[in-house]
């Protein structure tokens, strides 16, 4: 993981491996309405744990096909020198798999605090139905 910092400089969280665990919260059905609970774990390049994610996403749609559909995420990235907030949609299963989703992001505390940018995710593996394996950055100034 690249990283860089100063106070008048961004910060750039760069290759970052993002393990998700989700879980369905609301009830078993599928489609528009459900919402999902995620608690990710984020590596550096090393394999390093550095921190982890926690938050929301809920199934919606722009209209009635399947390419239609999206997910809103909100979530919390946790550091040890503070925490981003990120939140933004997605589409729920994207037509390109490898193409890199870029939400707004906003730190909450520690070094981050009062800077802005976006963090990026990208569909990396799915292992299984719970699981999927992200490859994130995060980019702030302010």
């Amino acid at each position: 993981m690249a990283e860089a910092s100063t106070e008048e400089e961004a910060i750039v969280l760069i290759d970052i491996k993002e393990v998700v665990k989700t879980k369905v919260t609301r009830d078993k059905r599928e489609g528009v309405g459900v919402c999902v609970e995620f608690e990710n774990d984020l590596f550096d390049e090393k394999g390093n744990k550095i921190g982890t994610c926690v938050g929301t996403g809920v199934l919606s749609a722009n209209g009635e096909g399947e390419d239609e559909r999206f997910q809103l995420f909100s979530a919390t990235d946790h550091f040890e020198d503070g925490s981003v907030l990120w939140t933004g949609p997605a589409p729920h299963l994207p037509a390109e798999p490898t193409k890199e989703h870029a939400v707004q992001a906003v730190g909450t505390s520690g070094r981050y605090l009062g800077k802005k940018g976006t963090r990026h995710f990208q569909l990396v593996d799915r292992p299984d139905g719970e699981t999927t394996i992200l490859r994130s950055s995060l980019f702030l100034r302010g």
